[in-house]
């Protein structure tokens, strides 16, 4: 068994299969054993199209296809000879040698193979990564070291999926959603930032006590609501929270024993203002038309 012939001839159909679906051409192959890295230069090779270029190179290599190889005078005659054939000119110089996998991929070559593409038994990509000028790496693995490849991608995939309680085809849509509510949620942290930042805003009410309004994008109320009462209770203070996006939500609270009733006070504003909500003496919380905010202050500095 000669490793770096089994994997040179499994990275020849790997790379047939790939450019049948993307314009690439490879400009360097490293090997070392039954691993190495292909670097590409053109469209970007994305998992999925890597995953559907891997099941066809698979399936190729099972089928036992013989490797023969043929020496023409010049790339001329070879690209005449093997319309479809792959070569990376600028590193080529006369007599031409050509790798045939029967009836799939012609390609020029000057390293070794093996004579049938089942001594490669398979091959796996284990990492991509973008470089710099449009160019890509790929470092994938054939033979026995392909096989623990996939049994460790398989595992981790398995455990992820269990920790996200989902079954391992619905893996990646769980993790794109995931990411998208952890980026929510770092907007969140940075308009919050900004707005601890800026620090509360201080109405004066009719009655002359202050309110402490805070103003952020996305906050959620459900974690708020008891902080709420108890810095307003602490600081004697009403505290107004206003989510800002459209339409606005709001949450309010008032001191313990302040004879203040959050929720009666909310929801005859937000009602005469077109919105809802409303809630208990402490608490209180509903939403609005972001515009009418300005108005909700107003009526709330006259309501207290």
């Amino acid at each position: 068994m000669d490793p770096e012939a089994a994997t040179h001839t499994a990275e020849h159909v790997f790379m047939r299969a790939l450019t049948r679906r993307l314009d690439v051409f490879p400009v360097l192959v490293e090997q070392d054993g039954w691993d190495g890295r292909i670097v590409v230069e053109g469209d970007e090779p994305t998992w999925p199209v890597i995953a559907d270029a891997l099941t066809e190179a698979n399936t190729v290599i099972m089928e036992g296809r013989t490797v023969t190889e043929r020496v023409l005078g010049s790339i001329e005659e070879a690209r005449a000879a093997f319309p479809a054939l792959r070569a990376y000119e600028e590193r080529i110089s006369p007599p031409v040698r050509v790798i045939e996998v029967q009836g799939y991929d012609w390609a020029a070559c000057a390293r070794r193979h093996v004579r049938n593409t089942l001594e490669s038994w398979g091959i796996a990509v284990r990492d991509v990564r973008s470089l710099s000028g449009g160019r890509h790496e790929l470092k994938f693995s054939a033979g026995p070291a392909a096989a623990a490849a996939y049994s460790t991608a398989l595992r981790e995939a398995g455990l992820s999926a269990r920790a996200l309680n989902v079954k391992l085809d619905e893996l990646s849509a769980r993790v794109n959603d995931t990411l998208d509510r952890l980026e929510r949620s770092r907007a969140i942290q940075r308009s919050m930032s900004r707005a601890l930042l800026r620090g509360p805003r201080v109405l004066r009410s009719r009655s002359g006590s202050d309110i402490r309004v805070v103003e952020a994008e996305g906050l959620d109320f459900k974690g708020l609501i008891e902080n709420s009462v108890e810095i307003a209770t602490a600081s004697r203070t009403p505290v107004l929270a206003i989510s800002t996006e459209d339409p606005a939500q709001i949450l309010l609270a008032c001191p313990r024993g302040s004879g203040i009733n959050a929720g009666a006070v909310l929801k005859g504003i937000l009602s005469a203002l077109g919105g809802r909500g409303g809630g208990g003496p402490e608490a209180a919380t509903g939403s609005l038309s972001a515009a009418t905010v300005p108005e909700l202050l107003e009526r709330l500095q006259s309501s207290l």
